[in-house]
């Protein structure tokens, strides 16, 4: 019993010696945000997993300081032991996780022509994993193919999510058509399987809001589907208000879900 106290007291210790750091690497100011993107995480849930098996090493070695210290060379070998098979555990067996987590550096920047190709497939494979139609959706708008071309207009900006220099996603917002001047729509906001659950999605979300800000619209509209749950509680967290019917001119008519967000 007294061991599991210690160990959960370890934990917790661990969590908040950690989520401390993750609220000051937070509070940067933007121009260290390469220096956030390249940290642990970028969710508490994250620090949470990470923090227990690192709450077995710190017993571990403290276990491993007992023995030398007594000079019990029986309790010295067993603790020595002990604290290089939890090292080997935690970085082998928990390496899926924290890559999973964000690990790897993460930027978002402007598109590229070069862009196009790899941000074309991963709307094309986000429609087929979700199982959504394609006629008479955004698959079938000309810029899909010229992503860079498509947003070069007048406040108009595309982002992608760049790891590691692989292009995992993108999003972007452009003048609603058919709708008065104060109002955007953020489009094509889709990513790989692989930058899901890292806070990309957020970080490109507040990008986005950002840019709209600066270009003066008032409004940002958006429309998605049913299937992307993910996306919608997204939206939804980030005060986005259901419509019932959609607005402006998109083409897009099998959509069924339509949102807008005042920015000011």
């Amino acid at each position: 019993m007294k061991k599991f106290v210690f160990r959960l007291l370890a934990y917790f210790v661990c969590a908040f010696i950690m989520m401390i750091g993750f609220s000051f690497m937070t509070s940067l100011p933007e121009g260290l945000e390469s220096l956030y993107s390249s940290w642990l995480t970028s969710n508490y849930l994250g620090l949470l997993i990470i923090s227990f098996p690192l709450s077995y090493i710190i017993n571990d070695l403290i276990g491993l300081l007992k023995g030398f210290f007594s000079k019990n060379e029986k309790g010295l070998s067993f603790s020595f032991f002990s604290f290089k098979s939890r090292l080997y555990y935690v970085f082998s067996h928990h390496k899926k996780k924290i890559k999973k987590l964000g690990v790897n550096n993460m930027i978002i920047r402007e598109i590229k022509p070069e862009d196009n190709q790899s941000i074309e497939a991963i709307m094309t494979n986000c429609f087929k994993e979700f199982d959504m139609p394609t006629v008479g959706s955004s698959l079938e708008d000309d810029d899909v193919k010229h992503m860079y071309e498509g947003f070069q207009s007048d406040r108009a900006i595309y982002f992608v999510v760049e790891e590691n220099g692989k292009v995992l996603g993108g999003g972007g917002i452009k003048q609603l058509k058919g709708s008065a001047q104060d109002t955007c729509e953020l489009q094509k906001m889709y990513f790989h399987p692989d930058a899901r659950g890292k806070g990309f999605g957020k970080k490109l979300f507040d990008a986005c809001m950002k840019a709209a800000k600066d270009f003066d619209y008032k409004f940002c509209y958006l429309e998605s589907a049913p299937q992307l749950k993910l996306a919608l509680k997204l939206y939804e967290k980030n005060g986005f208000k259901y419509l019932e019917k959609p607005i402006g001119n998109t083409g897009h008519t099998i959509c069924g879900v339509y949102m807008i967000k005042n920015i000011l």
